[in-house]
């Protein structure tokens, strides 16, 4: 039997395996991404509830695990806003969450300073 010669059923086969090999080890730049990003978002969602429980009960670890959240968050946000073909509403959302918090948490910390200093001021 000549070797040469094949079947357009086994011509198909060969084509079909390349194209899964080539669709296995072809990875786009914000793919690289995805797997990372998703597990510092796991993270992230997770430690979430152990912050707000700590500035609610006025922990003094609190404010800075929660600074060190947001400003991930805002990472987040800033690589899904990169990848194609997502909905830009939801990264556009933590973001702005983010700046909330972050605005909220320093907006407190700055009147207190300026009420700590009137009281100083008050005294002498």
């Amino acid at each position: 039997m000549d070797t040469t010669t094949t079947s357009s059923g086994e011509k198909r086969r060969d084509t079909h395996k390349r194209h899964i090999i080539e669709l296995a080890f072809s990875v786009s730049g914000t793919a690289i991404f995805a797997g990372p990003a998703a597990g510092v978002a796991l993270v992230v969602a997770l430690a979430s509830p152990i912050s707000a429980w700590g500035v609610w009960m006025w922990k003094p670890w609190a404010h800075q695990r929660t600074v060190l959240l947001e400003i991930i968050s805002l990472a987040i946000g800033v690589f899904e806003l990169i990848e194609p073909n997502i909905n830009r509403g939801v990264p556009l959302a933590r973001m702005i969450l983010a700046v909330l918090i972050l605005i909220c948490l320093y907006a407190e910390n700055l009147s207190e300073a300026r009420g700590n200093t009137r009281r100083i001021e008050e005294e002498e």
